[in-house]
């Protein structure tokens, strides 16, 4: 009885994965699947919907991140050109797709004419205007700041054009250019390992700031009208003081959003006052003080729940700002 009981069960399961039973939305199906992080499900109906229609540009763009997620770039690469075709269907998956690809093929030309055409047909995409501007930074200092920060513009939310733009502008002696990113980026991605480095790198930098004759960037290769007259404070203690530490970097940080009151810029710097206007936002709005503490909480914790439970309301009406941001 058993066995007859389960036939029909698995009669039902092929049919749905590979007849073409009525009623059925293969891509719709596909798509679930995808969104759930269910490639392998995935794959299985968007083949089965590119049998009933070759020309889908949205379900080969697709195809094309998934094989390129399962290390095959060839395949990947096969799709997105395929994709590309379709000019009336096609999304921008197959532009991320053709410039990940070429990059592991080592095809750097062939990765630029991916990004060309792809931010031709979607100009104000932030994933090809991080790659963009991830690869034109090392080489073009200036275009790159461009991009990454038409990238954030795009979507605030993606953390890696913060973390590479401010990267970047520390290198090039950019300190308030440089900070201002990466704080952004702790807002974003607050306790892992890389929230860790990018505040040691922060802490790095006050400490070489406070040590300048001036309290601005060393100099500048992007741009003259950015600075302010800020400077940070000189450690007096360990570095194995926690607690020191912890209220040092929580000072001075600060004292940089106080700063910001009174920056100096010029047309060419202008579009930087998407970091300024929000961190003078929660000046203005007398939260400085709780957000530092957040700010800081991947690596001194125990600090930052020591500091809450005396703050408690003026944490939890930060948190609720930050909420509506």
């Amino acid at each position: 009885m058993k066995k007859i009981s389960i036939l029909p069960f698995f009669l039902v399961i092929s049919v749905i994965l590979f007849g073409q039973t009525p009623g059925i939305d293969y891509k719709t199906k596909g798509l679930e699947y995808y969104n759930a992080n269910k490639t392998d499900s995935a794959l299985i109906f968007f083949k089965k919907a590119l049998e009933k229609n070759k020309r889908d540009g949205e379900i080969l763009g697709i195809l094309a991140l998934i094989y390129l997620e399962k290390g095959d770039a060839e395949k990947s690469i096969g799709y997105a050109r395929n994709a590309q075709k379709h000019q009336s269907t096609v999304t921008v998956d197959a532009y991320i797709a053709g410039v990940l690809a070429s990059e592991i093929q080592s095809k750097p030309r062939r990765r630029d004419r991916w990004l060309d055409e792809g931010l031709r047909l979607f100009p104000g995409d932030y994933l090809l205007l991080y790659h963009a501007g991830r690869n034109k930074i090392p080489y073009n200092l200036i275009e790159g700041e461009k991009y990454l920060l038409r990238s954030v513009y795009a979507n605030p939310a993606f953390a890696e054009s913060h973390l590479l733009l401010g990267e970047n502008m520390v290198k090039s002696g950019e300190n308030l250019k440089g900070v201002l990113p990466l704080f952004y980026f702790l807002l974003l991605d607050n306790g892992s390992q890389r929230s860790k480095e990018v505040l040691s790198l922060i802490e790095r930098l006050f400490q070489a700031w406070a040590s300048e004759e001036k309290g601005i960037s060393k100099f500048s290769l992007v741009g003259h009208g950015f600075k302010t007259d800020f400077v940070p404070e000189q450690r007096n203690f360990k570095s194995y003081d926690i607690s020191l530490r912890s209220k040092w970097v929580v000072k001075q940080t600060m004292g940089l959003f106080m700063s910001l009151q009174n920056v100096k810029t010029s047309n060419a710097d202008i579009v930087w006052e998407f970091y300024s206007d929000f961190f003078l936002k929660a000046v203005e709005l007398n939260l400085a003080e709780p957000l530092a503490w957040h700010l800081v909480n991947g690596t001194y914790p125990a600090e930052v729940m020591e500091w809450i439970a005396s703050n408690g309301a003026k944490y939890k009406e930060m948190i609720d700002w930050l909420s509506i941001q």
